[in-house]
């Protein structure tokens, strides 16, 4: 698996990672547009239902998702979770935490 860290002397892949952060933290039609034209983000299926991932590079990519959640006075707000720099081998690798399903029971 990658770390960001990993591409600290590589611009290209830093830059692309900024606008894809930026596209994600202000998510609106045209940029969830971008993101899908872009960057091929879409949803993943298997052990990974739930999450998302987009190309940062050929064999790059950014896994994420978004919560929902209330704040304070009731509105519904999201938050961005970066989860994983990983390439197509590494996701197969992934172990996230399992997102629960609405409609499973307890």
């Amino acid at each position: 698996m990658y770390k960001v860290k990993s591409y600290k002397n590589n611009k290209k892949i830093l830059a692309t990672f900024e606008k894809v952060v930026t596209l994600l933290c202000n998510p609106c039609e045209e940029n969830e547009q971008k993101l899908i034209q872009d960057y091929k983000d879409h949803e993943l299926i298997g052990n990974l239902q739930g999450y998302r991932e987009c190309h940062i590079a050929f064999d790059t990519l950014l896994v994420y998702r978004y919560d929902d959640y209330e704040d304070e006075n009731g509105n519904c707000e999201y938050k961005l979770g970066l989860y994983a720099i990983c390439n197509h081998e590494g996701l197969q690798k992934l172990d996230l935490p399992k997102i629960k399903d609405e409609n499973e029971e307890d």
